[in-house]
Order: C-alpha cells, then sequence, then structure tokens
C-alpha cells in the first residue's frame, strides 16, 4: 500500500501519546451516494472525511467514517484536519529511515508500515516473515530515541537562546538608563 496522494507527514504537534503502537489521522475519501445515484442513473460520490487507524499489526488497519467517540477521541487531530485539509500522519516516515534499503522501504509500505515508529513497535509474530526483523526493529527503536532525544535538545535550547535574548534586551536597557544617569549636564 503506497502513501494516499495529498498526505503530509506531522514529526511534531500530531503526536499522540500512543503514536508508537498506533498511527491515526483523517482524510477525505470518495463515498457512493446511493440514493443520489439511483435517481440519477449514474454513480455519484461524495468526499467524506474518514479515520484511518494504523496499528503495529498493519492487518487491523480501520478506515470508516468518524464516529462521534473518534471525533472526541482524536480531536485535536480531527479539527486541525477540518481546518487545513491536510491528512498527517504522526511520526517519521518509513522512507526517511537511513537504515534500510529502499526496497525495504517498498516492502514495509505494502504491508502497511508507514512510520518508523510502527515498525520499532511491530510484535515477534508480525515480523517472522522480514529477514533481520529483531535486528532491524533494534535500529527502529534506537532511531525513533536519538529523535526524541534531539527534539529535546532543540526545545532546551530554544528555552534557553530565549531567556539569553530577554537577559541581554534587559542589560540593554539598564545600560542606557545608568549612561543617562551618569551623562555630564552641559552648562548653557
Amino acid at each position: 500500500m503506497s502513501s494516499p496522494q495529498g498526505v503530509y507527514w506531522a514529526t511534531e504537534s500530531f503526536q499522540l501519546p500512543t503514536a508508537t503502537k498506533l498511527t491515526v489521522f483523517f482524510q477525505m475519501l470518495p463515498v457512493r451516494m446511493g440514493k443520489k445515484s439511483e435517481e440519477a442513473g449514474y454513480d455519484v460520490y461524495e468526499d467524506r472525511v474518514h479515520i484511518v487507524k494504523l496499528p503495529a499489526d498493519a492487518t487491523l488497519r480501520v478506515c470508516r467514517i468518524p464516529t462521534a467517540e473518534d471525533k472526541k477521541e482524536y480531536a485535536a487531530l480531527y479539527k486541525e484536519f477540518l481546518k487545513t485539509k491536510e491528512t498527517r500522519i504522526p511520526g517519521i516516515p518509513i522512507e526517511q529511515w537511513p537504515h534500510i534499503t529502499d526496497a525495504q522501504k517498498l516492502t514495509f509500505k505494502a504491508m502497511g508500515v508507514m512510520t518508523v515508529e510502527q515498525f520499532a513497535n511491530l510484535s515477534d509474530g508480525y515480523g517472522q516473515n522480514i529477514m533481520g526483523f529483531q535486528d532491524l526493529r533494534r535500529k527502529a527503536q534506537e532511531f525513533v530515541k536519538v529523535g526524541a532525544s534531539q527534539d529535546l535538545i532543540a526545545d532546551i535550547t530554544a528555552k534557553a537562546n530565549a531567556r539569553v535574548a530577554e537577559v541581554e534586551a534587559k542589560m540593554a536597557k539598564m545600560e542606557a538608563m545608568l549612561e543617562q544617569l551618569t551623562k555630564p549636564e552641559e552648562v548653557a
């Protein structure tokens, strides 16, 4: 299975706490409208929002019109989809994993494994037909951990840089005030 057209990947703001075990996204798919088709005498389709759930075991893939519970459970994802109309799949795309060949990337996508996080959490049973599965899964887990560490370091660095800029601005203001206070008065 290849990526649906118009799918964008999210690696930050759309992460779910369960994203490593379950990939969830919304997308528009055409649905045949039975009554309208009968009335028109030909197939009539309309786009409808669908929820797609890709668990670590891709044979359990779910693709259906979302229920009220889905909209509540994945409220942030649903609202973002309605606002942008972009499908965002949480995680690192399998295509960006440098430890595997292009053939493996295509094979894993055909199996329904779309992200490195999904691969890192595949069950032993699901991976039994993948040569070198244990080693690849370990590498995927390490790759995901390194990515999470880099995100944490980037966040800490950004906060520290913001604080430094704030302190420098205060220092400049204080230096200007001090200069004003110590400036000799001109005699007219």
